[in-house]
C-alpha cells in the first residue's frame, strides 16, 4: 500500500514538472496577445480603449517576462501621455526603469515625441555594490633596526636582511556611490605573506670566529592574515566612455590570524667559557632544524596604515569588471619589543628580531555587481 501511495506522489510530480514547460508557453502566448492587442489600438489612435483595457485587466501582465513587461509599459506609458495624463504616464516610466535599470531608450518601437521627452526626466543612480576581487601581491620591508645578540663585533647574526616572497589576497567588496564620480568602499580580503632570513651567514660572520664558517640557518614566516581596507574613491569619467580611470586614498585595517615559522640548516654552537679566547674546539656542529613554530606572541597582530592606489572600471549593465594598482604601508612595528630577548629561539638557535614594517604593492582584478539603484525624476 506504502509502495503504491509513493509511485503515484513520483508519478504527479514528474506530471507537474513536465507540464511546467506547458505553463510557461501559454503564458508567454497570453503576453504577445495581450501586446499585440495594446500595439493595435495604440496605433488606431484608440487610447482611451486601451487605457481601459489596462486598467480592467493589470493582474494579466504580471504573468509577462521582462521584456514583454518593458514593450507594455512604452505602449501603455505613451497612451496615458498622449491623452495627457502625465502623472500616471510617468508612473509606467518608473516601472520601465524598476524593470530595467539600464534601458535604452533607443530601442523603443511604439513610443512618440512625449514618452521620449518624458523618459530623459528620468536619471538612474547605482546606489549599491558587492563584488569579489583576487590579486597578487609584492610585499617588502622597511627595517628600522638590526640587533646583535653581544655587541658590535661579536656573533653578529642579524645583519641579513628580509626577503618578502610574492603573495596573493582574494576577498569581497562593498561600494557605496555618494556621487556620480565619488564613492566609499570597503573590503574584507584574506591575505597570505611569506618571507626568509638567512640568520647565519657565512660571509656576515666569518671575519669573526673561524668556527661558525660552517652555520647557516634559513628562517622563514608564513602568515596568514585578514585586511580591511576603507577608502575613497573618485572616478575621472571621460566623455561617453565605458573605461573609467580613477584614484582613491584610505586606510587599512590588517589582523594577523596565523604566525607559522620554519627553521632550516645546521649551527656551530659556542660551548666555550670566554668570549676573549675563542678556539676551534669551543663550537659543537648541531641540526638547527624546527618546523611549525608559532610566531604569533611575538607579533604586533593588530596593524593599520595608509593606502592609495590606481583603477580603471569598464562598466556593463549591472556588472563593473576593475583592475586596480594600490601601495599600502604599516604604522606598527611587525614585531613586538617585549618579546625580542623573551623566547626560546634566542636561545636555541641565537634568533633575534629586527625593527621592521611591512609595506605591500598589490594589484587586483575583480568584479562588482549593482544590487541597489536609485530612479530620480529631474522636473
Amino acid at each position: 500500500m506504502r509502495i503504491d501511495k509513493t509511485y503515484k506522489a513520483l508519478l504527479l510530480l514528474l506530471g507537474m514538472w513536465m507540464a511546467l514547460p506547458t505553463v510557461a508557453l501559454a503564458q508567454n502566448r497570453n503576453c504577445e496577445e495581450t501586446l499585440r492587442e495594446y500595439v493595435r489600438l495604440f496605433e488606431a489612435g484608440k487610447y482611451d480603449q486601451l487605457i481601459a483595457l489596462v486598467e480592467g485587466g493589470e493582474s494579466k501582465m504580471s504573468q509577462c517576462d521582462s521584456k514583454q513587461k518593458e514593450l507594455l509599459y512604452e505602449v501603455i506609458s505613451s497612451a496615458y501621455l498622449e491623452i495627457d495624463k502625465l502623472e500616471e504616464g510617468l508612473d509606467y516610466i518608473r516601472r520601465i526603469f524598476k524593470n530595467n535599470h539600464y534601458y535604452d531608450a533607443g530601442s523603443s518601437t511604439y513610443s512618440l515625441e512625449p514618452f521620449l521627452t518624458n523618459l530623459n526626466k528620468f536619471k538612474v543612480k547605482p546606489v549599491m555594490a558587492i563584488g569579489v576581487n583576487v590579486g597578487y601581491d609584492l610585499p617588502f620591508f622597511l627595517v628600522d633596526n638590526y640587533y646583535n645578540i653581544i655587541d658590535d663585533k661579536l656573533l653578529r647574526t642579524q645583519s641579513t636582511k628580509h626577503k618578502a616572497l610574492p603573495s596573493f589576497h582574494a576577498g569581497v567588496s562593498l561600494q557605496y556611490n555618494l556621487f556620480k564620480y565619488l564613492s566609499l568602499h570597503t573590503e574584507a580580503n584574506y591575505l597570505q605573506t611569506h618571507y626568509e632570513r638567512t640568520i647565519f651567514a657565512d660571509n656576515n660572520i666569518a671575519e669573526y670566529f673561524d668556527g661558525f664558517r660552517n652555520s647557516s640557518i634559513t628562517f622563514d614566516e608564513n602568515l596568514n592574515q585578514l585586511n580591511v581596507p576603507l577608502y575613497a574613491r573618485f572616478n575621472l569619467a571621460v566623455g561617453k566612455s565605458k573605461f573609467v580611470p580613477a584614484f582613491y586614498g584610505g586606510f587599512f585595517y590588517r589582523y594577523t590570524v596565523t604566525a607559522k615559522s620554519n627553521l632550516n640548516g645546521q649551527m656551530n654552537r659556542f660551548i666555550g667559557q670566554d668570549f676573549s679566547e675563542v678556539n676551534e674546539s669551543d663550537f659543537i656542529t648541531t641540526d638547527a632544524s624546527a618546523l611549525g613554530i608559532d610566531m604569533r606572541p611575538m607579533r604586533n597582530r593588530h596593524q593599520y596604515g595608509p593606502l592609495a592606489g590606481i583603477a580603471l572600471t569598464y562598466q556593463v549593465r549591472y556588472f563593473t569588471v576593475f583592475a586596480d594598482v594600490r601601495y599600502m604601508i604599516d604604522l606598527p612595528k611587525f614585531e613586538k619589543a617585549d618579546t625580542r630577548y623573551d623566547n626560546t629561539l634566542l636561545v636555541d638557535y641565537y634568533y633575534l628580531d629586527a625593527d621592521s614594517r611591512f609595506t605591500n604593492l598589490s594589484l587586483s582584478l575583480g568584479f562588482t555587481y549593482n544590487f541597489i539603484h536609485q530612479i530620480k525624476q529631474q522636473y
